[in-house]
């Protein structure tokens, strides 16, 4: 498979990517409102930015991986805006999808897979 061709398939695929989050985020979300959860999160990232220590000083249900994703929004959008800070983990989340299927891609360049393995593996 050609670097050309290579990608095109991986713009597409971030492409069906973007375009499924969008749809999601637009017209399920508002229908059935935001997940709980997004709240929780913020709740753990501002107790962590006043420099209360996660498992120390509070309880959090979520592994440890998890408090970076929380943080990232903290620190972009205004403090205790709840709307702000939903939107900003969105987008944060957006970005996470669009660099791994980005890494997906180089790896499965780095590993020549056949043309239709590269496309079934990033599609997937």
């Amino acid at each position: 498979m050609s670097t050309r061709a290579r990608i095109g398939v991986t713009v597409g695929c971030v492409a069906v990517f973007l375009g499924s989050w969008s749809m999601i985020h637009h017209f399920w979300y508002p229908k059935y409102g935001r997940g709980i959860d997004i709240s929780l999160y913020q709740k753990y990232a501002r107790q962590t930015v006043a420099g209360r220590i996660p498992y120390r000083n509070f309880s959090v249900v979520y592994p440890p991986g998890f408090l970076l994703p929380a943080l990232a929004p903290a620190a972009t959008a205004p403090p205790n805006d709840a709307g702000a800070y939903a939107r900003d983990f969105d987008r944060w989340m957006a970005g996470a999808g669009v660099v791994l299927s980005l890494f997906a891609a180089a790896g499965l360049a780095a590993l020549r897979a056949r043309p239709a393995h590269f496309a079934a593996a990033l599609g997937f």
